[in-house]
């Protein structure tokens, strides 16, 4: 069995001891905030700075077994793909902007084991998350928080913040993308304009 509890300890315990800003975003994240779906790998967000960004990418090279074009990838794309001790791919996303900086503030951090935590992103950042990446399972992944999540989102942040992201990455339809999915998750029932309510 695939310890992907073990490898998001693992690189959560590293970052946190050499201070490194973090939270998990994928499949950790999906399951708390949505429903259980299968995954083969941890993703997270390390929040850097971009001078700081080569030393970080140094560091967790020598820490943790990698591809042997790891570093050029997290060059050209700000991912790293690295793998636990247990050999469990960790995809580390290299966070350098404003919104990722707060998203990083807003993580609460839930028990995974006896005595062990990690962070993961707020469900509201979370849905942010997959809009703006848009793939098929990421579609099914925003309209399942959304329907376990309900009017427990603060909707007037997913909104604000989609629409700075359409600027940010250059995608016009990210605020669409997000109605169309509530839409199709609660057919006939208005958006609630519910006050801002977690973590902002």
């Amino acid at each position: 069995m695939i310890d992907l509890i073990g490898a998001a300890i693992e690189i959560s315990d590293w970052l946190t001891e050499h201070g490194i800003p973090h939270f998990f975003i994928g499949g950790l994240a999906v399951q708390h905030w949505g429903e259980p779906r299968l995954t083969a790998d941890v993703g997270l967000c390390a929040v850097t700075d971009p001078a700081e960004t080569d030393a970080l990418v140094q560091n967790l090279l020598k820490a943790f077994a990698a591809r042997a074009d790891a570093a050029d990838t997290a060059r050209l794309v700000q991912l790293l793909p690295l793998r636990s001790s247990t050999g469990v791919t960790i995809e580390i996303a290299l966070g350098f902007t404003g919104f990722e900086k707060i998203a990083a503030k807003r993580a609460r951090r839930i028990e995974v084991a006896p005595g062990k935590s990690i962070p993961i992103c707020s469900a509201e950042d979370l849905i942010v998350y997959k809009v703006v990446a848009n793939r098929p399972r990421d579609v099914e992944d925003v309209e399942m928080v959304i329907l376990r999540q309900q009017d427990r989102l603060d909707q007037r942040y997913i909104r604000r913040t989609l629409k700075e992201m359409e600027e940010l990455v250059g995608d016009p339809d990210c605020l669409r993308r997000f109605d169309v999915a509530w839409r199709k998750t609660f057919p006939g029932k208005r958006r609630p304009a519910n006050p801002e309510r977690r973590g902002t």
